[in-house]
């Protein structure tokens, strides 16, 4: 009960966010992808309010955005981008950016999925928080 209006709270603004990156997903070279990626914790944060989220689910989310985040970094890393240059312009000026820009979005993400996993196994929900 302790802290169960700060992940009420947290969970809002992510799902808000998440629901938001599917929707502004269109202009990417693969949009469909990301729609979903964003979408399925997007999804996971609408059931998590309706206390209709099994830990599974939301354990597949985080791993799936972990191991793709992890795609990413050999790019992100031999491009030699800057976290400045990450939110410098919003402007794609290079794959270096864009893939460090993909990278940080799922790891966001994963971060909340990890959240509401842990949640899920302690004590099954808002209710029980």
């Amino acid at each position: 009960m302790k802290y169960q209006k700060s992940i009420t709270l947290v969970n809002v603004i992510f799902m808000i966010a998440l629901i938001l990156s599917v929707a502004v997903q269109y202009n990417d070279p693969e949009p469909l992808l990301w729609m979903l990626v964003y979408g399925a914790g997007g999804g996971c944060c609408i059931l998590f309010m309706l206390n209709k989220l099994h830990w599974a689910l939301s354990a597949i989310v985080f791993t799936v955005t972990v191991f793709s985040a992890g795609m990413f970094l050999p790019d992100v890393l031999e491009a030699h981008v800057s976290i400045v240059e990450l939110f410098q312009d919003i402007t794609m000026k290079s794959k270096g950016v864009e893939y460090g820009r993909e990278m940080g979005g799922l790891l966001i993400e994963a971060i909340w999925m990890g959240v509401l996993t842990v949640v899920m196994l302690r004590g099954g929900g808002l209710r029980a928080v």
